[in-house]
């Protein structure tokens, strides 16, 4: 079994480790109770697109985004969760201060009606709307009578939903990553030579394993790290 391996391997490279949980692993709100002075945030430098505030396997909630309000990236939160993996009526009205505007207005996952546009109107950076990459922006006469004026129509004209405009959805298969165990041998030959940063060296490390052997590995880990952490 390659977990005392990987143990091993990953205290060789902590920020790496730390990094990947937070932004891949569905961590319980008890692990990052315990583990919240270790885990990167999104606010560390150059971590704000892999971190806990953008990593979508979380169960995200009012319970969750209250408990940890001030450590949150809420630029992060505000492009890549809301709208994607929590939304409910007046989600941001009630976190209308911790909002990034601007990033918020860059969110391809929100369904931005009428109604939604212009409850945010002033609040809204109408340069990036709509988002690039949004598949619900459908332009209508109705849209673009009331927000003509505002919208940045360069961008309209390249990603707007337009009624004339072909509707498809392009379908990509995931690219299939190696199974970590049978490439342990190469990963550990040429360890030094790996840039241990996300999203440079990508390992699909929980491949094979169980549930319980994962958390092993994460518990190990994360309680050596804190352990460290809090040595003079």
């Amino acid at each position: 079994m390659p977990t005392s391996r990987l143990i091993q391997l990953f205290l060789r490279h902590p920020d790496y480790f730390i990094q990947e949980v937070s932004y891949s692993q569905p961590l319980s709100i008890q692990q990052i109770r315990k583990y919240q002075s270790i885990l990167y945030w999104g606010t560390e430098p150059d971590a704000k697109y892999s971190c806990l505030s953008t990593n979508v396997h979380l169960s995200w909630s009012r319970e969750l985004l209250n408990e940890f309000i001030a450590q949150w990236c809420w630029e992060s939160i505000s492009e890549h969760i809301i709208g994607r993996c929590i939304w409910y009526n007046n989600i941001l009205n009630e976190y209308e201060e911790q909002i990034h505007w601007k990033a918020l207005s860059n969110n391809q996952h929100i369904k931005w009606t009428i109604p939604l546009l212009e409850q945010y109107e002033h609040k809204l950076n109408w340069q990036t709307i709509p988002p690039y990459g949004s598949s619900s922006f459908e332009v209508t006469e109705e849209l673009l009578s009331r927000f003509g004026h505002r919208l940045n129509m360069t961008l309209l004209s390249e990603t707007g939903i337009w009624p004339w405009s072909p509707r498809s959805e392009l379908q990509t298969k995931p690219a299939e990553k190696p199974i970590v165990s049978s490439w342990l041998d190469t990963i550990e030959t040429f360890e030094d030579k790996w840039t241990w940063e996300l999203p440079f060296l990508t390992l699909n490390w929980r491949h094979g394993l169980t549930s319980q052997q994962i958390n092993h590995i994460i518990e190990t880990i994360c309680s050596n790290l804190l352990q460290k952490s809090k040595t003079p």
